[in-house]
């Protein structure tokens, strides 16, 4: 389908303004980060993302979770990543401390420019992913420690572990879907490359929003056995759909000492 037969969309701030012919009217999450607020201007002068989601926002198939609250935002901004995270839509997870552990992320968003112009239109195979500090950090040593060859040997000398992580990654690809609007989902299915283009979207989208699993695993490989973080993220959202979750936690315990809930001393990572 060509582009100049795609409905345009209206952009919900008034401010900003697009610089491309887009493709439909949406009616938009809005986040509440404020990129005039010193507060949380990003140290790494990351742009500010704008979701590109359906609203009011759709719960994902037996998965709990919630949107976040200004609270979180700061928390996840200010002492988590660091920089602005307007492609959060959700917390799926928090630690006894109750702070956010697992976020979800849209999987299309809005790039905007220091005027708060849209430059770019992203599309991000991330859906589910791990914030919290301490296990951001326990988890990369249990990684260099080489636990993850140990998960991919134990995987692979297990036929129904092996089915299902293939399983766990071909179910994502619905999962996105889910949080695109469905005009969306249409035209990125049916769209020609130069129509992605000429609204500053990768012709590599309909790729990776639909045709990869977790952490951008090809669906063709999905045997594969990449990022504790990214597992441990999909077991705490999703729970035994995804068998390198239980893994991770073993060795976090084992190895490290560390409860996946929280220690006594995390919650100062986190304080305000």
């Amino acid at each position: 389908s060509r582009l100049s037969e795609f409905p345009k969309y209206a952009s919900s701030n008034p401010a900003t303004t697009l610089s491309a012919p887009t493709w439909m009217e949406l009616r938009r999450y809005k986040t509440s980060w404020r990129g005039g607020d010193e507060q949380h201007q990003s140290p790494h002068n990351v742009p500010h993302n704008r979701p590109i989601a359906p609203f009011p926002l759709p719960k994902l198939p037996n998965i709990e979770w919630e949107e976040p609250s200004e609270q979180d935002r700061r928390i996840v901004e200010m002492k988590h990543l660091g920089h602005p995270c307007g492609q959060m839509i959700g917390v799926g997870s928090r630690c006894r401390w109750n702070h956010p552990q697992v976020l979800v992320f849209a999987p299309l968003t809005e790039v905007m420019d220091s005027d708060k112009k849209v430059k770019q239109i992203r599309a991000d195979h991330g859906l589910f992913r791990l914030s919290c500090p301490m296990l951001q950090r326990e988890v990369k040593k249990i990684e260099r420690a080489g636990s993850l060859q140990k998960a991919q040997e134990r995987m692979e000398n297990d036929e129904k572990m092996k089915a299902q992580l293939e399983a766990a990654h071909h179910s994502v690809p619905a999962l996105r879907s889910h949080l695109i609007p469905q005009d969306w989902v249409e035209k990125l299915k049916s769209a020609n490359p130069e129509d992605l283009e000429a609204v500053n979207l990768t012709p590599k989208a309909p790729m990776i929003l639909f045709e990869t699993g977790l952490i951008g695993v090809s669906l063709n490989k999905a045997a594969e056995v990449k990022c504790f973080h990214a597992h441990l993220a999909d077991y705490l959202m999703r729970g035994k759909v995804n068998p390198i979750g239980p893994l991770v936690i073993e060795h976090l315990a084992a190895d490290q000492g560390v409860d996946v809930k929280g220690t006594d001393e995390c919650w100062k990572e986190c304080q305000m």
